[in-house]
This record gives C-alpha cells, sequence and structure tokens, in this order.
C-alpha cells in the first residue's frame, strides 16, 4: 500500500491522497486472511501506519482475550513487540482507575507510566475493557497540529478494527482447537473400545457367566476390563487402573491391554507374566509417577482352580451361594511400575467348588464423597452378593444403587466406576491334583 507521505504542490490533492490511503488501509485491514494472519503480523502493519506514514512515535496496544490476561502486544518505545517495562500488571490496573470510556487526551496528566503518550483510546466491549492503545508524539519538528490529534478519530477506528481482527483471530484458534480436541476425543473413544471388551465379545463357556459395567468419569478413562479365552475350559481376565487421567494414561492401558492379551495364556507362569508386565509400566511410564494396579486371574471350569495375582487393586469379593461364606482377595503384590524389581511373590490358586460369585471393582465403586468427608465402604458390593445370583442383574444392581445415591445427594463420584461379576459353576467335585493356597 503506498504511503501518503511525498511532496505535493496542492494541499487540497494531500488531503484527498491522505483520505484514500486510510481508507485503503482500513480496508485492507478489514479484509485480512486469516490463513495468513498473526497477532505479530497484525501489530508490525498498525505499527507501520502510526509510525512510518502518519509520523505517531510512541505506540502501547494492550489486549484482553478471551479467557486469558492483559497482554502488551506492541510497544514501539522499546522498538519491538510486547517489550518494554510498562507491563500490563503495571499499567492497565491505573488505565481502569482513570474509568475512560472514549479516547481521551492525558498529556495534562501528571502520572509517570503516560510520559511520553498523548491520548488512551479505550476499547470495551459488553461493558468490560478490552484493549487499550496508548499515542504520543515526541517528534519536536512536528509543525502544527500534533499527528496524534490530526489523525485520532482514524486512530481509533483502525484500533477497533485491530482488536475486532485479534478477536476474531483468537475464535479461529478456538475453533481449530476444538476440532483437534474433537479428532482426540475420537481417538480416544476408539482406545476406550480396546480397553473395555464388549459384553457381546466376552467368551461363552460351560461354568462361567459374566456381568459388566463400565462408567467413565471423564469423556475418556483409565480402567481396563477384559476378559480371554485361553481353552476350552479356562479363561483369563483383568481389571485395571491406571493412575493418571486423558489419553496419555489411556495410551499406556491400551498397550498394557495389547500386552495382556498376547501374554495371557495357558502355558505361562502367572509370576512371568506379571513381571513382563511390570517392565512394560515401567518403560511406559518413563521416569513420571505412573503406575497401573491390576487383579490378574486365570479361572479353570474343569479343576474350578482360580489362580490370581493382586498388584494393589481393590480386593475382589467371592461369595459362596452354598455356605454364604464372604472372602476378600487381598493385595500380593504391589502395583505395576512402581518399583523396577518386584518383590518376590507366587500366585495365589484356591479351588471353587460351590456356586460362586466374584465381584471385581476399580476405586470409584468404594471410593466417593459425600460433603467434605471422603468415603471407603464396600457395602453396595455386599448388598448386591446377598440380593442377586446372576452377575448381569448384580451390576445393574449396583450401577442403581449408584446413581440413586447421587441423586439423593449421598454420594459424589469423583473416578472411574468398573465393575466385572463372574459366576462360577464348575465340573470339580474332588479334590484337585495341583497344589493349592489360599490367602
Amino acid at each position: 500500500m503506498e504511503s501518503p507521505r511525498r511532496e505535493l504542490v496542492n494541499p487540497k490533492d494531500a488531503r484527498i491522497q491522505l483520505t484514500q490511503y486510510k481508507l485503503r488501509a482500513l480496508l485492507d485491514f478489514s479484509s485480512i486472511n486469516y490463513g495468513d494472519f498473526t497477532p505479530k503480523v497484525l501489530m508490525e502493519r498498525f505499527s507501520h501506519i502510526l509510525n512510518e506514514d502518519l509520523l505517531i512515535d510512541n505506540v502501547l496496544f494492550y489486549f484482553k482475550g478471551e479467557d486469558r490476561d492483559w497482554e502488551l502486544l506492541l510497544n514501539t518505545q522499546d522498538g519491538g513487540l510486547g517489550g518494554g517495562a510498562l507491563s500490563p500488571q503495571q499499567v492497565v490496573p491505573v488505565l481502569d482507575g482513570l474509568g475512560y470510556r472514549k479516547p481521551t487526551i492525558v498529556s495534562s496528566l501528571d502520572i509517570d507510566l503516560f510520559r511520553g503518550f498523548d491520548v488512551i483510546i479505550p476499547i470495551f466491549q459488553d461493558s468490560e475493557a478490552r484493549a487499550y492503545v496508548l499515542l504520543g508524539d515526541n517528534s519536536e519538528t512536528t509543525r502544527g497540529v500534533s499527528p496524534v490529534v490530526k489523525h485520532l478519530k482514524f486512530a481509533e477506528t483502525l484500533a477497533s478494527i485491530c482488536y475486532l481482527s485479534l478477536s476474531n483471530f483468537q475464535q479461529v484458534v478456538k475453533r481449530i482447537r476444538q476440532q483437534d480436541l474433537q479428532h482426540q476425543m475420537e481417538m480416544a473413544g476408539k482406545l476406550q473400545r480396546v480397553l473395555v471388551v464388549s459384553p457381546k465379545h466376552l467368551p461363552r463357556m460351560p461354568g462361567v457367566e459374566y456381568g459388566m459395567f463400565y462408567r467413565p468419569y471423564f469423556e475418556i478413562g483409565g480402567d481396563s476390563l477384559d476378559v480371554r479365552r485361553l481353552s476350552d475350559t479356562m479363561i483369563g481376565f483383568c481389571v485395571a487402573d491406571v493412575s493418571g487421567k486423558g489419553i496419555p494414561a489411556a495410551l499406556m492401558m491400551s498397550s498394557f491391554n495389547a500386552h495382556f492379551r498376547a501374554r495371557m495364556t495357558v502355558e505361562v507362569s502367572m509370576e512371568h507374566l506379571v513381571k513382563v508386565l511390570n517392565d512394560l509400566v515401567m518403560e511406559l511410564a518413563d521416569g513420571s509417577d505412573t503406575f497401573i494396579t491390576a487383579f490378574i486371574a486365570r479361572f479353570d471350569t474343569r479343576s474350578g482352580v482360580l489362580e490370581y495375582v493382586n498388584a494393589g487393586q481393590n480386593p475382589p469379593a467371592l461369595r459362596s451361594e452354598v455356605s454364604g461364606s464372604l472372602e476378600y482377595l487381598g493385595s500380593n503384590q504391589v502395583g505395576l511400575g512402581m518399583v523396577e524389581e518386584l518383590p518376590y511373590f507366587e500366585a495365589r490358586r484356591l479351588r471353587i467348588q460351590e456356586p460362586s460369585m466374584l465381584v471385581c471393582y476399580t476405586d470409584g465403586l468404594v471410593e466417593s464423597r459425600c460433603g467434605s468427608a471422603d468415603i471407603y465402604s464396600t457395602s453396595l458390593v455386599e448388598e448386591a452378593l446377598a440380593r442377586y445370583s446372576h452377575p448381569a442383574q448384580l451390576v445393574d444392581g449396583i450401577a442403581q444403587m449408584v446413581r440413586d445415591q447421587e441423586g439423593s445427594g449421598t454420594r459424589e463420584v469423583f473416578d472411574d466406576v468398573s465393575i466385572l461379576a463372574l459366576h462360577f459353576n464348575s465340573n470339580s467335585k474332588s479334590p484337585s491334583a495341583c497344589p493349592l493356597t489360599t490367602q
């Protein structure tokens, strides 16, 4: 855009040229291509017009974006963008205190902060100050009316267009971020389908029935529920919870889940499997504090043997339908990824000779909040075990009790809620030939 600063014989022609220049400048600013736009580029153009073409030496541009703090985007006193000692924290409270709602000449104010400035242009939106532009002329060679006063109306209009362009730019960036977030959520949804086995994909096998419930606290949770067919008479299953949240935690859990599925076989020892998974989590955590708690088990419907390792997970509840006895399968190992070398341990084995129900669950079911009090209670698990004999009905019953408590205000859940119930009715009627250890 051609500058108006050139020698003209006719003053009338000079005024016409200046007016045309200003109109072109306003049109240029009003038709910004946001594909090539950045706040820095905008401030450079704004500065060039005021400094180079209109001889307004000192320019400050303070801007408050949506959901942001005040920023100093332009400071020509310091010869750069956003530089100098006139920080928003120093200047904006003073500007707010002056209470100006329209452009005001302040050259007579005895305020050190504003020395070298003649005019303050406030820009308001929805009754809130969103930008302040300070203009000053330090040139001692300028004759007649100061450029600041002479071009004040144009500078005000240009500053308003700059503010609108900056605000629109933020909206564009916000929209792009929302689209990116939506993409991440779609990816998270795919991850979630990997982490939590679909009920229709649960392996059908005589001697075992299932029920499951999963409700993430955020869009994507950090829990994993998985059941795999290992042979015609054996299943392997895992209930796990990662300590982190969001997509990074889900990525770690998806990798953990993939390794569990690949390595959980009939032949592998549970001790070796757990050590391999611990090494994996240590590698994925990469020095962070992230870890995974997990209940990992195998059940053989022919022998009735349940073999398990509880690595820091909430103890599943096992209830016999015949005797009514209830026991909790407590931890026999620390959480995976907590230590590089796991302490010595052996998988626990017990035979289930009577029809029994095993309920595995994560923190969100037994840890809750009521007012300011944190609560740990397994009462919902025990109540459901006493009431229901089918695993699907059991998890539905627990889920409804959770919703009822939330509706009454007596329970606030702050974590994922995951439940896997398994009903065992094995074919074993005689002592097993394999050595068994109990808790």
